[in-house]
């Protein structure tokens, strides 16, 4: 599916607003592969490990493209 960690770890310093103290941001070549990764049997099968243990907000988000 292509993903690609960018962002993993504790220590992310709010500047506005209350998000938590750890911040992960994944990069997929597409928003079909990020669906499909989420989407998964291998992922729906541990995702509890992370809906248990955490508190947070997920995500789907397009490509910033700065206007030309």
């Amino acid at each position: 599916m292509g993903g690609e960690i960018l962002v993993a770890g504790p220590g992310s310093e709010a500047v506005e607003g209350e998000p938590g103290s750890v911040t992960v941001v994944l990069k997929f070549p597409s928003k079909d592969a990020m669906r499909a990764w989420y989407d998964s049997t291998e992922y729906q099968e541990i995702i509890h490990h992370r809906t248990d243990n955490t508190e947070g907000t997920l995500v789907f988000a397009d490509e910033f493209v700065m206007p030309g």
